[in-house]
């Protein structure tokens, strides 16, 4: 029984120690093959660099990224790397003999570039790869118009290279009617020399002439050949078209505060789409404005400020990844106050049943404290506030919220109930008088180029047809109601915008908050636009301040009427049929005004 055990035992060692070596064994082979595998750096070189006939053709190609490929046998590692990387490594390859291929593509997802290489990989080493790359081949279809008047019935396009005749390739044309079709393929992409010649039913050259021309790699190269003949017919010259036409017709608009460009539609089948370039200089630098190439010849700009001038060109591109020169430039100044436009009609019956008989701008917002000071200080206003022999704002109320510090002047800072000072400079000026209205109009008219509204000798209107009126003035109360009531798509609101007053109006049911111009006494003007905007997206048409017309009181010319009501009134008074009158010359509190001109 003791021997039995004893050689029970002795086998379970020998099992023991047979899986201990095979174990190993495995351990031993895994570092083996380890150790037989190795690494590969592939570095990139573009071979085209001292080649000027390529070189061209390259400056026209942007890289976006270059795809990179190992292979052995069944075996193929790829990575993909962007087009400021030139080195990169495999790991963990087996010895032997890999091919390494790349391709760079262009940012207009053509293959540009290729080449190929093969290096051996030695075990537990870094293997170099350099891969030199090379323009690929690219396709060449021509179109060649034959003019008029010429016997033409056979002809042919050689494409000629300026590195090696051996490279030159002529294709007979394919004559129907009065054009001819030569397509090339797997040309090499470089510049070419180009010569069409046309011949008779003799097989005499009635016609030749010669150009250039870019092929790029990966993509059909069309070129639209048009031959201009001289007298007698035997010299010719020949066009090739291969970008397309430049843009033309651009023209920018303002419209509701933003850059509307529009263009002539170009018919060309190929053409993509554009990019909208712009500038603040004329002869500055011209920045790319649009993500993505526009497909309609149409472009909105709402990334604008008022005041500034800006500048626009157009480039376009076609299928082929080819672009044209820069269109023509469109110019516009943007005003320094920001406007609406309001399209003529007549409102609905049951909102007023008005009608406006042209176009007009009106201001987005009533004229703030910051707008107003700008005129005080360029115009040279008085110190006391006069001009022109008028009071144009009452320096010398406690309401006002406009000072003078010895040498020019500035907006106050209110102060709330814990004595923090509060930014009022877009909030509406007040204290200013029909007259001081009047000439912040002229004066913006002056700034943006435009011809005045009013004679200041007489402080009347320098025509009484406001359809003809090029520069700012004040609204006539039809149409100051016509805008208030939203135009000809507008709602029939109690106030601008809504039947709710909360809604759209500061007024003293709701202006005794914290901020509020004054403060201290419950009710007070506050920062334009934060109320809800009218259908023409205007704000503060009810409420806020009492907004100056330029309507006459019949029976008493010394008087205007004004409009909107303001923050210390009842809602019955921001209601926009509601009609007051103040003088000319009365400065009170909440008294404001809001611009408009005719859009000519």
């Amino acid at each position: 029984m003791f021997e039995f055990k004893k050689k029970i035992i002795i086998v379970g060692l020998v099992l023991i120690l047979g899986l201990m070596l095979v174990g190993c064994s495995k351990e031993l082979t895994e570092i083996k093959e380890k150790q037989n595998m190795g690494r590969l750096k592939v570095t990139i070189s573009n071979s085209n660099a001292n080649n000027l006939k390529v070189q061209s053709i390259s400056d026209m190609i942007t890289i976006d990224k270059y795809e990179i490929t190992v292979s052995k046998g069944n075996l193929n590692k790829t990575q993909e790397v962007d087009a400021n990387t030139n080195e990169v490594v495999f790991n963990d390859l087996e010895v032997g003999d890999w091919t390494v291929e790349i391709i760079a593509v262009d940012t207009e997802g053509y293959n540009a570039y290729g080449g190929s290489h093969t290096s051996t990989v030695m075990a537990d080493t870094i293997t170099t790869a350099n891969v030199e790359l090379y323009l690929l081949d690219g396709n060449l279809n021509t179109s060649v118009t034959i003019p008029a008047g010429l016997n033409v019935v056979a002809g042919q396009v050689k494409l000629i290279s300026n590195i090696s005749e051996e490279d030159n390739i002529i294709k007979n044309l394919t004559i129907k009617g009065s054009t001819g079709t030569a397509n090339f393929t797997e040309v090499k992409a470089k510049k070419w020399d180009i010569e069409v010649s046309l011949f008779d039913d003799n097989d005499t050259v009635v016609a030749s002439g010669r150009n250039q021309i870019d092929i790029l790699p990966s993509r059909d190269n069309n070129a639209s050949i048009t031959i201009e003949t001289s007298t007698g017919g035997l010299d010719i010259t020949i066009n090739v078209n291969l970008s397309p036409s430049d843009p033309t017709g651009l023209n920018a608009e303002l419209q509701n505060g933003e850059i509307v460009l529009n263009w002539d539609e170009n018919l060309e089948s190929n053409i993509s789409g554009y990019m909208v370039y712009r500038s603040n200089n004329l002869d500055g630098v011209k920045e790319v404005i649009n993500d993505n190439l526009v497909i309609e010849n149409t472009y909105t700009d709402s990334n604008v400020e008022i005041g500034n001038t800006y500048y626009y060109w157009l480039i376009a591109y076609d299928s082929n990844g080819y672009s044209s020169d820069f269109s023509n430039v469109a110019t516009i100044d943007m005003p320094l106050v920001e406007m609406v436009t309001v399209l003529a009609g007549t409102t609905s019956a049951d909102n007023g049943d008005l009608t406006l008989d042209y176009d007009i701008e009106m201001g987005k917002y009533e004229v703030t404290n910051k707008e107003y000071v700008e005129f005080l200080n360029s115009a040279g206003v008085s110190p006391d506030g006069s001009y022109e022999n008028q009071e144009v704002i009452d320096m010398d109320s406690d309401y006002c919220q406009i000072s003078y510090d010895g040498s020019n002047f500035y907006v106050k800072y209110w102060t709330d109930s814990s004595g923090t000072a509060i930014d009022i400079s877009d909030y509406p000026v007040v204290e200013v008088t029909w007259y001081g209205a009047v000439a912040y109009c002229n004066w913006l008219s002056e700034q943006e180029g435009l011809t005045p509204a009013y004679n200041l000798s007489e402080w009347e209107l320098i025509n009484t047809d406001k359809s003809t009126l090029e520069g700012y003035r004040l609204p006539t109360e039809n149409e100051w109601e016509y805008t208030a009531r939203g135009g000809v798509n507008g709602e029939a609101t109690t106030y601008a915008g809504s039947n709710n007053i909360d809604e759209v109006a500061w007024y003293r049911g709701n202006s005794d908050i914290e901020g509020s111009s004054n403060f201290s006494i419950g009710m007070g003007t506050l920062s334009i636009g934060q109320k809800k905007a009218n259908e023409l997206n205007i704000y503060d048409m009810s409420g806020n301040v009492w907004e100056m017309t330029d309507s006459i009181d019949s029976l008493d010319s010394r008087r205007i009427f004004v409009r909107g009501g303001g923050s210390t009134n009842y809602s019955s008074r921001c209601e926009v049929t509601y009609s007051d009158t103040f003088y000319k010359s009365n400065s009170g509190y909440p008294q404001g005004f809001r611009i408009t001109r005719t859009k000519i």
